[in-house]
């Protein structure tokens, strides 16, 4: 009686097995890779005041891609935290530096002094600093909350200016979805 039991209870455990690995074979693995942007334009109308300030929010359903499968994401990371200068109006020698904070993970990233005139004729992409651990808190946080703000604090020189400033969130991620 006891061996029967015990074949019994293998039964139940090996067709258990079976199905979990069954609905395993269900799943399709979607592996992703695009950006995010978001893009503030910047007017330096007084030659004094050389200073800006403001705030972006970077959503993960900007990306058509990720917005598709936005409910079934699994696994996020960023690659790469860089910015560009578009469209800009001024001096030759117009610079701008400054940092980026990431409010919601609690830490700063240095924007490099720039040559507005240079990057933006020239569609320069200049990537940020930041270490392997700041970009997984802030891909962390993207996948929970999906959306990132952050707030610029620049200097530039050689005003008046105009420009605009995109910056851009290099993002791998996986998404599972059930087969059909």
């Amino acid at each position: 009686m006891r061996i029967i039991k015990n074949i019994g209870l293998l039964s139940l455990a090996l067709s258990g097995l079976f199905m979990s690995c069954e609905k395993l074979d269900e799943l399709t693995q979607i592996d992703l890779s695009t950006d995010i942007d978001e893009t503030t334009h910047v007017s330096i109308t007084d030659t004094n005041e050389l200073t800006f300030e403001g705030s972006q929010t970077l959503y993960l359903q900007s990306s058509e891609e990720l917005n598709r499968y936005l409910s079934d994401l699994k696994d996020l990371e960023v690659k790469q935290i860089s910015y560009k200068v578009s469209n800009y109006t001024g001096s030759d020698e117009g610079t701008m530096s400054g940092i980026l904070t990431f409010e919601e993970v609690g830490f700063d990233l240095i924007l490099p002094e720039t040559n507005l005139k240079e990057s933006s004729d020239n569609e320069i992409v200049t990537n940020i600093d930041a270490t392997d651990e700041q970009l997984n808190q802030i891909a962390d946080y993207l996948i929970q909350s999906q959306k990132a703000t952050i707030t610029l604090s620049c200097t530039t020189s050689e005003g008046p200016m105009e420009f605009d400033l995109t910056l851009i969130a290099s993002i791998s991620a996986t998404a599972e979805i059930e087969k059909e």
